[in-house]
């Protein structure tokens, strides 16, 4: 389905507010930090890369559950559908799974059907859509970026894991804070330089490959969700 352009000036939307200290997971590149923003660079998503004339905007996505990362990341390209669903164990050698919290309160605008249709849009045409409509969507994204300066980001049902939460972070809203010295996890020499989160702060240690793989085929038994499997 293709997804339209947002409209300009862009209308009001609605606001919710995730709560301070609530646990937020990530999947991401082990050579950064559990709380490093992506300055801009690596393929397309659906909400980023979002790019101003000043430079580009630089944007975390977090997920409210670990399977609802694990599947938005390590599985976000094997076809709902595919009659076999695997991934293979070189693809996510390089990543890592941190569990992280916000410092602060965060607003984020809401991107449920109700708020949807306030824009004459639809799930189908925003959340559902194939690769081919990102660079749309992520107009959408810094619609809502520019004509909401107070908002901290987007949040929205995650279309591999419903119920569960998907969230981006504009890395340009974040306020000044000091991390524990403890806290803190070193970048590699080979690492792209990347500015790293001053709101939210490491509720727990970053985990390799081996503990995602673990803890992810542990929690199958504990919930009814679609899961595909490592080869």
């Amino acid at each position: 389905m293709k997804t339209p352009p947002p409209p300009s000036p862009f209308p009001a939307s609605n606001t919710c507010v995730l709560k301070g200290g609530t646990m937020l997971h990530r999947v991401h590149d082990a050579r950064f930090g559990s709380c490093t923003f992506n300055p801009g660079l690596g393929r397309l998503s659906r909400f980023a890369p979002l790019h101003l004339p000043g430079g580009p905007i630089p944007t975390q996505y977090v997920a409210t559950t670990f399977e609802c990362a694990v599947n938005e990341t390590i599985f976000h390209d094997v076809p709902l559908t595919a009659p076999g669903k695997t991934v293979g164990a070189d693809n996510i050698k390089p990543l890592a799974h941190s569990v992280v919290e916000p410092i602060r309160d965060l607003k984020l605008v809401p991107l449920f059907t109700p708020d949807l249709a306030r824009w004459n849009i639809s799930r189908a045409e925003l959340i559902e859509t194939d690769a081919d409509q990102y660079p749309m969507i992520a107009q959408w994204a810094l619609a809502i970026h520019q004509a909401r300066p107070d908002v901290d980001g987007l949040i929205w049902t995650s279309k591999r894991c419903d119920p569960d939460r998907s969230i981006l972070l504009f890395g340009d809203r974040s306020t000044r804070a000091t991390y524990p010295r403890s806290a803190r996890r070193p970048y590699s020499r080979t690492s792209p330089r990347c500015p790293k989160s001053s709101t939210l702060r490491p509720a727990l240690r970053s985990l390799s490959l081996s503990d995602i793989a673990h803890s992810f085929f542990v929690r199958r038994a504990r919930r009814h969700f679609w899961c595909p499997h490592v080869a």
